[in-house]
């Protein structure tokens, strides 16, 4: 397996072991969900205010 060539000397041999750390889909799915899910909380809870606003509510009729 050939990995990433040095950059502070490009003419060097490959390296047999990995020079540059990677994730998984798996890893990445964990890691960027709780962020996903918060966002989402807080856009739909904007929303439910938004459209209290603009829908009058029936104790003021």
């Amino acid at each position: 397996m050939c990995c990433q060539m040095r950059t502070d000397n490009p003419k060097a041999e490959p390296s047999e072991r990995a020079t540059v750390p990677t994730m998984t889909a798996d890893a990445t799915t964990l890691l960027v969900m709780p962020s996903m899910m918060m966002k989402i909380r807080q856009s739909d809870a904007t929303t439910a205010i938004m459209t209290s606003y603009r829908v009058p509510s029936w104790m003021s009729l």
